[in-house]
């Protein structure tokens, strides 16, 4: 098993950036949902408890290739067991799986390593509670430290799964490589924003990304503009889909919302009274209508905008719905990034590409008007798409698959092994026919 896992690595080296694909093309092919019982293995072996546990795994990991050897271990080990449903467990109580919980902290190295009889004990203690602190901010949920149905799914996830997981993500962070010293960094399975400057987090903060049906792509672009109280040029896709048929339910939502209808992009704008709009034109023909929110404070990008040279008009920026900042799971833009600290990422943004302190944008602040503001030095975005990875500190972490890309991606890994191999095999096959026919 070992063998064919460091050769399946040692190939991902030498693979080819993968192309679209679709879910066609997947010949079934598929990595399990987190949520999915039926397809985790080993459910009739019931291990000894607790010997093939004594020694915890790493804590941290020198590479995601470091986490599949360690889960290969677990794999091969073949005392795996799964967590049958139960109670909600938390510190203090008693029950028959605090044990199993502990020796299975402890092998994924989140619980640091016990005695026998600390080990085998059915208290659910303080050192375990930290270990599941630990373990559910590692599995990207809320960490509670109480076992419950999502914590008991997560830990179910076999180790074939997690070792499919992290072949995957180490592909896809092979294809696409950062080596920038200053970046932004949005992950989108993690639904978060982190700054880098050499290696070093100047900034982290919750983000707000697109829904399920209207998700935000992976792409790399820079940030060219910070927009203090920026307009709206609400795009043709999210007029049709949430602005007319409410304005059909209700026809004071214009004014609701105060959006306004405009000719054209000519400056000045021209704006078109409500009662004289032509639907029938609203972003079509030569000379369409299209909607348009003025700046202020009830605009729907909040008081900042981040504008990308991205040929995807994605863009980040504030928001007036604070509170979607609270939830787990957050996908629920149009596509859009929003960010929970807009100006914590104006200020340094501005400090580290051109030297400005925050007192230079406070008074800019302060006045309705928009304000652009050109940033001075090439900052990228990487917006990426890792359920799998490794901090800075090398903790492994995983994210659900949101957007159930894994098993089209993993397809794709998998086509692209095959046509390397092809061809190396066309390339022995040659070399053999060259020496055969050397004199």
């Amino acid at each position: 098993m070992k063998c064919r896992y460091a050769v399946f690595v040692a190939l991902l080296l030498l693979v080819f950036k993968p192309e679209s694909v679709t879910a066609e093309t997947t010949n079934g092919l598929s990595l399990s949902s987190v949520t999915a019982p039926d397809l985790l293995p080993f459910q009739g072996i019931q291990p000894q408890l607790p010997q093939s546990y004594q020694t915890a795994s790493k804590q941290s990991f020198e590479s995601l290739a470091d986490a599949v050897l360690t889960y290969e271990n677990i794999q091969n080990n073949g005392r795996w067991r799964t967590f049958s449903a139960g109670p909600l467990l938390r510190q203090g109580d008693r029950h028959s799986q605090v044990s199993q919980l502990k020796a299975h902290l402890q092998w994924l190295g989140d619980l640091p390593s016990q005695d026998v009889l600390s080990l085998g004990s059915r208290l659910f203690d303080q050192a375990l509670h930290q270990a599941l602190l630990r373990f559910q901010a590692r599995h990207s949920i809320k960490a509670d430290g109480v076992l419950g149905p999502k914590t008991r799914a997560l830990l179910n996830v076999p180790p074939w799964q997690r070792i499919d997981q992290l072949v995957l993500n180490m592909y896809r962070q092979q294809q696409n490589e950062i080596n920038d010293d200053v970046y932004l960094h949005i992950n989108l399975p993690e639904y978060n924003l982190r700054f880098y400057q050499f290696g070093e987090v100047l900034l982290e903060m919750r983000a707000v990304v697109g829904k399920r049906t209207r998700q935000t792509p992976e792409f790399s672009a820079a940030v060219t503009k910070l927009i203090i109280n920026p307009d709206w040029n609400v795009p043709k896709s999210i007029a049709y889909r949430d602005i007319l048929p409410k304005l059909h339910d209700d026809p004071e939502f214009l004014r609701k919302r105060n959006l306004r209808v405009v000719s054209g992009w000519q400056l000045p704008r021209v704006e078109v009274p409500e009662h004289q709009v032509d639907f029938n034109r609203m972003y079509q023909g030569a000379e369409y209508y299209r909607f348009w929110e003025p700046p202020g404070e009830t605009n729907t990008l909040g008081r900042m905008k981040f504008q990308l040279d991205s040929d995807n008009s994605i863009y980040l920026h504030d928001t007036q719905q604070k509170y979607l900042f609270d939830a787990e799971s957050r996908a629920f833009s149009s596509g859009c990034i929003r960010l929970e600290s807009p100006r914590a990422l104006a200020d340094t943004l501005m400090r580290v590409a051109n030297q400005w302190t925050p007192e230079v944008l406070d008074p800019l602040f302060d006045g309705p008007d928009m304000i652009k503001l050109r940033v001075g030095k090439n900052i990228l975005v990487h917006v990426t798409y890792w359920t799998a990875w490794l901090d800075k500190r090398g903790v492994l972490h995983f994210a659900n698959d949101m957007y159930e890309r894994d098993s089209v991606d993993f397809a794709v890994m998998q086509e692209r092994q095959r046509e390397h191999r092809e061809e190396v095999d066309v390339a022995a096959n040659w070399l053999k026919t060259v020496q055969v026919g050397a004199p």
